[in-house]
């Protein structure tokens, strides 16, 4: 199963929610996307233990976020 992926340097003006879908996911790097915002689906992400978003647009995390490890 995925466990790593790295986006980083594309352009997403939101969140994919598709990636919400790789329950088994450890590690997510998405640095200078663009993104302005997170998706509350982003707490599907229960396995996930580190999330770098650095250099993007967020001005705010949904509650979800706190349902990863």
């Amino acid at each position: 199963a995925l466990q790593r992926l790295v986006l980083s340097k594309n352009f997403f003006p939101c969140f994919p929610v598709e990636i919400t879908e790789i329950h088994h996911l450890k590690f997510l790097t998405m640095e200078e996307c663009q993104i302005s915002m997170l998706i509350p689906e982003i707490g599907n992400l229960t396995c996930l233990e580190e999330l770098s978003i650095e250099k993007n647009r967020i001005r705010s995390i949904p509650d979800e976020i706190g349902n990863m490890k």
